[in-house]
């Protein structure tokens, strides 16, 4: 790299030739702003924004209203936020990211916008830590200059704006040191600290009309005069300093401060001036270039570029950098192991690394205006979908220039895995289990499946023709999300005979991947906890708690799936001789509980559910009598996955659950002698009726059955450990004491029942409150 060590700075070669106009709209391009570390730029003509990335030089172009002008807010390395200044008055946040750009919504879906001013707004700008934006807004009697916080939105909230500048008009304006400048047309400059109410203006008239102004090094701004100065405002004094007087017909002025250059352009082209300790080096010789329509704004990017903006609707990139044109690649399709041809042109002799991914592929060097052919070839380095292709060259000056282009991989998908456990049995059926690919284009699969063994390797395409008696459509399409595991039932089969099974995937381009490995499964009968059992289910009258509380839980237990033919079950219950009308509500308890647990008399349900104890919830209320006995009604639930069994007791691949509810009335006894006493144990006597629903494979199996709830356990109080919260707490809801319970329970149903035993055993923890 050549270095210039002027005004201890250290600096790219300056920019002295337009390498390219890349073509944006059909007026004036102004307005002007490089961000995200000089990788894009942005500008406005013909009312609309308009985004170069200077990675790609791609552009795109917006118009999310009449565009007045934008301002960038860099929020990571790929990302910044675009502020967009409207002329209706409105300010519109945007996003981009990777070439992208997004629309900010709020959580209606609506396009986030903010008003400023009650009309068109003049120019937007931020401050020099991207902390706030400010925005001029035309007013009818001054220019107004409002803040608006771009994390929250507010607009205004800081004290004492908006502000009301002194003058009319408006050319441009410019941050620099903390201060925004604002040009309002002949010699009236104003100078406001950002972020407070000071405001300066110039003070004094110098004969010179301001076309552009630019950042200066010495913490004010340059200017530029329709009739040939160069003048600087000072930000100490607030007047006018003469820098030269020879620019002939000059049209726009920008300044890099990181590479110590000043640009400026003038009709017919332009010139390049060194910074030496703030100040334009006029001894150093200037260094000229041409652009093919007049600029009318500049901007430094990084790396030695800089970009202006014409009057024939284009962008120009003004650099020192080699210039990469013409890049091709072909076929711009391709799949691994495929050659690519890689062409392009430089300007200027220079050394080429041609990289995808940032991984080299090729290198050599290049020929000015001679075009450069190299061949590349696919290989693991290239993803699934578009290869960034990246050509770099570097001069003898070791300045750099690049280029990008892209080809799309499209490899045939990959291959499933499928494995001896990735097929169940079912009835008539079988059950295909296995993880999906990662494949970015992924479309679909295609199963098949055949009586007749077979081998991946004789098929280059396709597969085989079902060969069975079945009434199976097959081969089976079965779409498909990248990564997304898939089940699959392979429905109607015929049971106790084999079927062989394969997969392959395709992608959206049309492509076929090779076979999975062949697995086989054979459907069996298959068998629920109630068919083994031989359980017949039903609702028939039978005795249990009363009807009064069946209304109650039947209310419950509606929001539960398929709970209308639960709440007939509960309906077909007579009343019992246990009434809870004739006794006093004077004391009252609720408990909320939750515990596990097991089935300990039935080989059918430990068969499919297994033996290990399951979770139940359950809550409880009820009338107390003297402290030492309570009427407890409860209604607790639990629900239980397994598998259904074939015959010999394999477990299948279809899918059961058990639900249960059970409904307990009965009393509990306490030992409960005398006030406040910490550890009150218990007993439970009462009656129970369990109503079960089993489902599997599209069927159901719904029944009750009746047994006898014991329990014994402990409660241990809670306002021991806190009087002044039980107080309150006894004020504000009425609950005299509050307890943790420990019980263990057991569900015992009658020796004779007939089809599945539900006897249960279990522990149950929870909190009860009496009141």
């Amino acid at each position: 790299m050549l270095f210039f060590i002027l005004g201890g700075l250290a600096m790219a070669s300056a920019p002295d030739r337009v390498a390219s106009e890349i073509f944006v709209g059909s007026g004036d391009v102004h307005r002007l702003e490089s961000g995200l570390e000089g990788r894009l730029v942005t500008a406005v003509s013909d009312s609309s924004l308009h985004l170069l990335d200077v990675g790609s030089w791609q552009t795109e172009s917006v118009a999310p209203c009449t565009v007045i002008d934008s301002e960038m807010i860099d929020l990571d390395d790929v990302s910044v936020d675009v502020w967009v200044a409207c002329s209706d008055g409105t300010v519109r946040p945007m996003q981009w990211s990777e070439g992208v750009l997004y629309d900010y919504v709020d959580y209606e879906d609506q396009v986030v916008s903010y008003t400023v001013g009650k009309s068109e707004l003049l120019g937007i700008w931020t401050d020099d830590a991207q902390s706030m934006l400010y925005v001029l807004e035309k007013d009818a009697s001054q220019p107004l200059l409002h803040s608006i916080d771009p994390w929250t939105g507010l607009v205004d909230d800081v004290s004492g704006y908006p502000i009301g500048l002194v003058y009319d008009g408006f050319v441009e304006g410019a941050v620099s040191a903390g201060a925004l400048f604002v040009a309002h047309g002949s010699s009236d400059m104003s100078k406001i600290i950002l972020g407070t109410t000071t405001g300066t203006y110039n003070l004094e008239s110098l004969s010179v009309s301001i076309e552009d102004i630019t950042p200066s090094p010495n913490g004010g701004v340059f200017a530029i005069d329709s009739g040939g100065y160069l003048v600087e405002f000072q930000s100490t004094t607030s007047t006018y300093a003469i820098n030269m007087n020879d620019l002939v017909d000059p049209t726009a002025i920008g300044t890099s401060l990181e590479e110590g250059w000043a640009v400026i352009a003038r009709v017919g082209g332009g010139s390049v001036w060194t910074l030496n300790s703030g100040l334009i080096d006029v001894t150093k010789p200037e260094l000229e270039f041409e652009a093919e329509a007049t600029v009318i704004d500049i901007v430094a990017g990084a790396d030695g570029y800089w970009f202006g903006g014409t009057e024939a609707g284009t962008l120009a990139v003004i650099t020192a950098n080699p210039w990469v044109s013409d890049l091709l690649a072909s076929p711009d399709v391709a799949a691994l192991g495929d050659e690519i041809s890689v062409t392009f042109v430089v300007d200027i002799d220079a050394d080429y690394v041609i990289s995808v991914e940032g991984i080299e592929l090729a290198s050599g060097s290049g020929v000015a205006g001679q075009q450069v052919t190299a061949a590349v070839v696919v290989d693991d380095a290239w993803i699934e979908g578009d290869n960034a292709i990246e050509v770099s060259v570097v001069d003898g000056q070791l300045n750099e220039g690049h280029a990008t282009t892209s080809v799309n991989v499209d490899n045939p998908p990959s291959i499933p895995l499928l494995m001896a456990s990735s097929v169940g049995f079912a009835d008539e059926g079988l059950i295909l289990n296995f993880d999906g690919i990662d494949d970015e284009d992924l479309s679909h699969y295609v199963i098949y499946v055949s009586q007749t063994p077979f081998e991946p390797s004789a098929f280059k395409s396709g597969g085989p023709v079902y060969d069975g008696t079945t009434a199976l459509d097959a081969p089976i399409t079965v779409e498909a999300e990248p990564s997304t595991a898939v089940t699959y039932e392979i429905t109607p089969l015929e049971n106790y005979v084999t079927y062989y099974v394969a997969v392959r995937a395709h992608d959206s381009g049309g492509l076929e991947g090779e076979m999975s490995s062949v697995i086989s499964g054979t459907p069996m009968p298959t068998f629920s906890a109630s068919e083994l059992a031989g359980e017949q289910g039903g609702c028939a009258n039978a005795a249990g708690p009363s009807g009064a509380i069946v209304l109650l839980f039947s209310a419950l237990l509606v929001w539960r799936r398929r709970a209308l033919p639960i709440v007939v079950c509960l309906l077909a219950m007579n009343p019992s001789s246990a009434q809870a009308d004739d006794l006093t509500s004077a004391w009252s308890s609720f408990d909320i509980v939750v515990g596990q647990l097991s089935y300990t008399e039935d080989d059918s349900l430990q068969s499919v559910y297994g033996e290990e104890a399951h979770n139940v919830f359950a809550v409880e209320f009820g009338p107390q009598l003297f402290r030492m006995l309570e009427i407890d009604l409860g209604i607790s639930y639990a629900a239980v996955d397994g598998y259904t069994v074939n015959e010999f007791g394999v477990p299948s691949a279809e899918a059961s659950r058990m639900s249960e509810f059970l409904l307990t009335g009965g009393l509990t006894f306490r030992g409960h002698f005398f006030d406040e006493q910490w550890v009150v144990p218990f007993y439970r006597l009462g009656k129970s009726r369990l109503i079960w629903q089993e489902t599997w494979d599209g069927t159901e199996m719904l029944g009750k059955k009746d047994g006898v709830y014991t329990g014994y356990g402990v409660n241990i109080m809670l306002d021991t450990f806190d009087r002044g919260r039980a107080s309150l707490l006894e004020a504000q809801t009425g609950i005299n004491d509050t307890y943790i319970t420990v019980e263990q329970y057991q569900v015992v149903f009658a020796d004779d029942v007939e089809g599945l035993r539900f006897d249960q055993l279990g522990i149950r923890v929870g909190l009860k409150f009496d009141y």
